[in-house]
């Protein structure tokens, strides 16, 4: 288990400073704006997370929202969800709030929290959290070990030769939650159809088949070794 997490954190390094592009479930086109523009880089927040994550670990029982989409017309639906005491979660500071969007391609938490609400949603991909809290509600810690420096800990089984499958994606799904486990979403796309039949596809499924704890991180290198004590399948 560790020699694999070692071989796809490598890769996800990689995957990571691209922008995340390599592990997004949808399968649309780069945004064509160039990098250098202030109006991409500040303003869209979609690109917020991308290129710095910060960390928090909440202070009290918080509510928060999941967002995903209806596989027949494209509509956003979202859902109550309350995150315990204690959970890792990764945000942007806005002002005196913490907030994750739908779009944010910051690392998510883990489905095991999210799992009950998900099922009750009938949506496709694996459902966002979207949350706007108090920092007074929060404590901002340092990124944990096991946590990538850029994109959403989404990574790609398959080594290198997986960035060749940009934009069209046939790996299996490895991801890495702001809460520290380790999760499995084999491949098998699902198309959503929007607005005037414009279609978009998420290639992973929405429940994962692994979701393990991650007992100790370690660097050695440049590489990060992972290690769990079990390797549950997800009820």
């Amino acid at each position: 288990m560790k020699k694999q997490v070692a071989a796809l954190l490598t890769l996800g390094v990689l995957a990571g400073i691209g922008g995340n592009i390599t592990a997004q479930a949808a399968t649309e086109s780069a945004d064509p704006t160039p990098i250098s523009s202030s109006a991409w880089l500040h303003s869209d927040e979609a690109q917020q997370g991308a290129f710095k994550n910060t960390y928090y670990r909440l202070k009290a029982k918080t509510p928060a929202k999941l967002e995903a989409y209806r596989a027949k017309g494209g509509a956003t639906v979202q859902r109550k969800v309350t995150l315990p005491k204690g959970t890792i979660i990764s945000a942007t500071k806005q002002g005196k709030y913490l907030v994750k969007t739908g779009s944010a391609t910051t690392a998510d938490v883990r489905y095991g929290l999210k799992q009950a609400v998900l099922k009750k949603m009938k949506t496709v991909g694996q459902g966002t959290l979207v949350l706007k809290i108090k920092t007074t509600q929060a404590t901002k810690i340092k990124r944990p070990v096991y946590a990538l420096p850029y994109g959403g800990g989404q990574l790609l089984s398959g080594g290198l030769k997986a960035l060749s499958q940009v934009p069209k994606i046939t790996s299996n799904q490895v991801r890495i939650t702001s809460d520290g486990y380790l999760e499995y979403y084999p491949n098998h796309p699902h198309t959503v159809t929007g607005y005037e039949n414009y279609q978009w596809t998420y290639a992973f499924d929405q429940r994962p088949t692994k979701s393990v704890k991650i007992t100790k991180a370690t660097v050695k290198g440049s590489r990060v070794l992972l290690y769990t004590k079990a390797k549950p399948a997800v009820g």
